[in-house]
């Protein structure tokens, strides 16, 4: 078994794995915000939205987590 430290090193670890992630999704949505201005596109589109969040919500409960914590 492992010690708590090396648990503990490693939800570090992950951490920042996901802070990467995040800041490369937000990156990639800033660039999304600018094609939809040329595109004369609106910020956001509901439709989309909501389809991504029921894909993700699947995705988290296959994987056996709490749907409401992708919202």
């Amino acid at each position: 078994m492992r010690s708590l430290e090396e648990l503990r090193q490693e939800i570090e670890e992950i951490d920042k794995e996901i802070i990467k992630l995040i800041e490369r999704r937000t990156m990639l949505a800033k660039d999304i915000i600018e094609a939809k201005k040329k595109l004369g596109l609106g910020p956001v589109d509901k439709e989309r939205r909501e389809d991504i969040l029921g894909k993700v919500s699947v995705m988290a409960v296959e994987k056996g987590l709490d749907p409401a914590l992708i919202k």
